[in-house]
């Protein structure tokens, strides 16, 4: 399998030109095929969220994160270091990174990096596939608990937000 430093280097490298690649699509792009009418309905307008803070925010997740994935890994019987985890969940990202920005290969991309970390912890953590499903599954859970968390301060001060706005405007809140 690939070094710590390759596979981090990729993550990085392929994360800042998605990431990159991302924005020219969503600026530049979209407005140019939207204008000549092809496949307009299934481009939408500009995104309130940028690609670029997307991509951006995944690596810096998936960095934060990386000590919570290991210690799912050794729950399901890795016995490997930590780096060999990172190894697996850096490098399978760039499949995503290389080809999940364009329309429709996104999906296809997805699946290829699934593939690839399933591959990468066989491998380096011996993993079989009953012990993979669990872990993706064991992933999407700390996924949806840390969103969950997070999400909520954000409401509370959206709705703060708006209900000073309104008080300052004179104006009823949405």
């Amino acid at each position: 399998w690939v070094s710590i430093k390759w596979a981090f280097g990729s993550f990085f490298v392929f994360g800042l030109l998605s990431a990159v690649l991302v924005w020219l699509f969503q600026n530049f792009f979209t407005s140019v095929i939207a204008s000549l009418g092809v496949f307009s309905s299934f481009i939408g307008t500009q995104s309130d969220v940028n690609g670029l803070w997307i991509f951006v925010l995944l690596i810096i997740a998936q960095i934060a994160l990386l000590p919570i994935f290991h210690w799912l890994v050794g729950k399901l019987g890795g016995k490997q270091p930590r780096h060999q985890t990172a190894k697996a969940i850096f490098y399978a990202l760039v499949p995503y990174f290389l080809g999940g920005w364009i329309p429709f290969l996104g999906i296809l991309s997805w699946f290829w990096s699934i593939y690839v970390e399933y591959a990468g912890l066989k491998v380096l953590q011996k993993f079989d596939l009953k012990k993979y499903i669990l872990y993706v599954i064991g992933s999407l859970l700390i996924w949806v608990v840390l969103l969950a968390i997070l999400a909520i301060p954000l409401i509370i001060l959206v709705a703060i937000a708006v209900l000073l706005f309104s008080a300052i405007t004179n104006s009823p809140p949405i």
